[in-house]
C-alpha cells in the first residue's frame, strides 16, 4: 500500500506541474463536488485509516471486513458516500492545481494532528512518572 501511495503522490506531483496555471486556479468548484476544506479533511482521515490498516497488516491482524467497516465509517462521519468522494476525486484529478491546494491542506491537517498527539503523549508520560498521592 505504501508503494501505491508513493506512486499516487508522484503522479499527482507530475500532473500538477502540467497545464495552464491561471485557468485551473480560477476554476469554480461545482456544487456536487466537495469543497477544498471538506476534501482535505476527508483525505486526511483516509490517510490515517490507511496507516491504521497498514499497522494491522504488519501485526497480522488485518481483516478485509475491518477495512471496509473503517472506510465506510469515515464516509459516514463526513456525511458523504463513496460515490460522492469518487466524483470529487475525479474533478480534482482533472484540476491538478486545485488538487495541489487540497493536499497542502491535507499536509497541514496531518501535521496538526501529529503535533496534538505528540503533546498528549508527552503529557501522559509525565503524568505516569508522577508519584501518586497516598
Amino acid at each position: 500500500m505504501t508503494n501505491k501511495l508513493f506512486v499516487f503522490f508522484l503522479t499527482l506531483a507530475l500532473v500538477a506541474g502540467c497545464g495552464p496555471v491561471e485557468e485551473n486556479k480560477s476554476k469554480k468548484i461545482p456544487q456536487n463536488i466537495l469543497n477544498l476544506d471538506k476534501m482535505a479533511e476527508l483525505i486526511a482521515d483516509l490517510q490515517i485509516a490507511e496507516s491504521v490498516l497498514n499497522e494491522l497488516q504488519r501485526n497480522g491482524e488485518y481483516d478485509k471486513s475491518k477495512a471496509a467497516t473503517l472506510m465506510s465509517s469515515i464516509f459516514e462521519t463526513h456525511g458523504i458516500t463513496q460515490q460522492a468522494f469518487d466524483e470529487s476525486r475525479l474533478f480534482y484529478e482533472n484540476n491538478p492545481h486545485l488538487y495541489e491546494l487540497v493536499y497542502e491542506k491535507v499536509i497541514t491537517l496531518l501535521t496538526e494532528k501529529q503535533t496534538e498527539l505528540t503533546v498528549k503523549a508527552k503529557k501522559d508520560s509525565v503524568l505516569r512518572k508522577m508519584p501518586l498521592p497516598q
